[in-house]
């Protein structure tokens, strides 16, 4: 796979991660955990989708970290991928 085809992919995970923390949150902010506290601030790592986001997009935590540590190599790559997802992510909020 080459870097066009990781940064794709990369650029969606970032996407469907931030969508993933944001509904969970959303959907959260109300609710108490058992002990009564709440659990607004708890994110998609705090829930357990993380791992569950990175499996629908074929990666485990590993290989995740493995793309960013590749892009933070090179950081014109890296902004160039992150302005792909604020522009990605501004169209999808649309």
């Amino acid at each position: 796979m080459g870097y066009a085809d990781t940064d794709s992919v990369l650029v969606q995970v970032l996407i469907d991660l931030h969508e993933v923390d944001a509904r969970a949150f959303l959907s959260a902010r109300a609710e108490t955990d058992e002990s009564g506290t709440s659990i607004a601030n708890l994110t998609f790592t705090d829930l357990g989708l993380r791992d569950s986001v990175l499996n629908l997009h074929g990666l485990n935590e590993d290989t995740f970290a493995s793309l960013i540590e590749d892009q933070l190599l090179d950081p014109e790559r890296f902004l160039a991928t992150y302005n792909r997802v604020l522009d990605r992510a501004s169209v999808q909020g649309n």
